[in-house]
């Protein structure tokens, strides 16, 4: 929760600067980067973007320890990008 709890952190200092430089857009273009790094190194830690040869092949070789510390590092990437993405998404929402 920790995690979360930056992210969402991390969203309002980005709407704190957007709203003192008066340019919303930086809300979309920060949030907006900062969720999408933060799902795409999640999903390179899960395993996402390989095959399931190769996810196998890693799952027989890597003891238990390595397996928990990735899946652990990549739900924490994954919390703390999930505000910054749904802020990026509501910015859309809201200007359309």
């Amino acid at each position: 929760m920790v995690s979360l709890g930056a992210g969402i952190l991390t969203l309002a200092l980005v709407c704190l600067v957007s709203f003192i430089l008066g340019d919303w857009s930086l809300m979309f273009k920060f949030s907006g980067i900062i969720g999408l790094i933060s799902f795409l190194i999640s999903g390179l830690f899960t395993g996402v973007f390989v095959s399931g040869d190769r996810v196998r092949a890693n799952w027989t070789h890597e003891d238990s320890e390595d397996q928990d510390f990735r899946q652990q590092r990549a739900s924490k990437l994954f919390l703390f990008g999930l505000p910054n993405l749904a802020g990026a998404i509501l910015y859309i929402v809201l200007t359309q």
